[in-house]
């Protein structure tokens, strides 16, 4: 179809049939910097970052600490490595919303291991964390709501320690394209992406 780059799984995002991704997306992210470099991306593509109702901020407000003030959209949830129980019903609450087409998770660790490997994380910080990566799919699965996910490769060296983290990276991206999210290095591959089956979808209709 010439929509994205060779090997993206567009049909992931619903073109297989009615397409369903639209230009509307949702970024969460791990950090501020990220959610305001993600949030430039996403806008110089053609998508939009629409803010979510009064009603979406305050519960996405509940989950987070007092100094966090991102939540209008992107959202700065303040941690790289959040907790399953702090992700979960910050996802929800963005997909039980009408306004967004797609959700998109980047900047984080979604995998136990991945922070132990080149963060210096203690072996006990997994704790709690232990159902992390079932997290989106938990979401996509529960709303019907597009869901991508952005798994940075951390490192480009080739130690021990560095291979290890790879495959765990590969690992995790297995599992969410085994599970119908698909999964993107980077914002930029992300942003194009969705962009491209935004505009496939508003063809379709045209069409139709």
């Amino acid at each position: 179809l010439g929509l994205v780059e060779a090997g993206e799984p567009l049909h992931d995002l619903g073109v297989a049939g009615p397409p369903r991704g639209g230009r509307r997306v949702a970024l969460l992210s791990g950090s501020g910097g990220s959610a305001v470099i993600g949030a430039d991306v996403f806008e110089r593509s053609g998508l939009e970052l629409p803010p979510f109702s009064t009603e979406v901020q305050q519960k996405i407000s509940s989950y987070l600490p007092p100094i966090i003030t991102g939540i209008r959209n992107p959202v700065d949830i303040g941690d790289p490595i959040p907790p399953a129980e702090k992700l979960a019903p910050i996802l929800e609450s963005i997909a039980g919303g009408e306004q967004i087409d797609t959700i998109v998770v980047g900047r984080m660790f979604l995998s136990v291991k991945g922070p132990s490997l080149v963060g210096g994380f203690p072996k006990s910080f997994e704790q709690g964390r232990e159902g992390l990566r079932e997290v989106p799919v938990m979401v996509k699965e529960k709303y019907g709501k597009p869901m991508v996910v952005v798994l940075s490769e951390e490192t480009s060296d080739a130690g021990p320690v560095e291979m290890e983290f790879e495959a765990d990276r590969r690992n995790l991206r297995d599992y969410y394209l085994g599970n119908g999210i698909p999964v993107y290095p980077t914002l930029n591959r992300a942003a194009k992406a969705i962009i491209n089956v935004a505009r496939y979808k508003e063809r379709f209709h045209q069409r139709g």
